[in-house]
């Protein structure tokens, strides 16, 4: 784990590359339909990084992988394994901006 120059990111580093804790943060934050889709057994960390390094002493992301389950009712062509991308951001004033950055780590995610 490379550290980062804040406590915060270090500290979001720290915890959430224990899967115990990235899944305790997808069980208590995802609506119970979600849950049901998805084999928490089967998560794994993806070794990437989508913030950019000039914001990098702000911002800390992991990425996430699982499996879906297959539930009855859902299509035969439904693809196998699921993204969950989480993004720290340590704010200290609020920033009309956010909605607008939100888009451009989508953005830059699907490039």
């Amino acid at each position: 784990m490379e550290r980062l120059p804040t406590p915060h990111n270090n500290l979001f580093q720290l915890t959430m590359s224990h899967l115990p804790n990235a899944r305790s943060l997808i069980e208590t934050n995802f609506s119970p339909e979600v849950l049901q889709a998805i084999d928490l057994d089967s998560l794994q960390i993806e070794q990437c990084d989508f913030v950019d390094t000039k914001l990098r002493e702000k911002q800390s992301d992991l990425l996430l992988s699982a499996r879906l389950r297959e539930l009855e009712g859902s299509p035969t062509d439904m693809a196998a394994s699921v993204y969950v991308y989480v993004l720290f951001e340590h704010k200290s004033e609020p920033d009309q901006l956010t909605v607008l950055q939100l888009l451009s780590y989508i953005v830059r995610f699907w490039e």
